[in-house]
């Protein structure tokens, strides 16, 4: 039987589909979040290699102070130092 085996939101057993949703333990050799590693299945207990791909983004939004005006700072220019 194949599996969908790519950018899965929990990392799926190419052996036996079973997917584990304690993945986010899981620790990389190599540094920051992204990486990759070997686990044992957790129900048919064959070795298998993962890849965790992780996307950062940001938001941002206004706030009102008593040094800004609807939202804009008073000081307009930005020095680059």
């Amino acid at each position: 039987m194949a599996y969908e085996l790519k950018h899965n939101l929990d990392p799926k057993c190419p052996y036996c589909g079973y997917e584990d949703n304690d993945a986010w333990e899981w620790r990389t050799d190599e540094a920051g979040i992204d990486g990759s590693g070997i686990t044992k299945c957790g129900m048919c207990s064959k070795d298998f290699k993962w890849f965790r791909h992780v996307s950062i983004t940001y938001s941002t939004e206004a706030i009102n102070t008593p040094t800004q005006k609807g939202g804009e700072s008073e000081d307009k220019e930005v020095k680059e130092t």
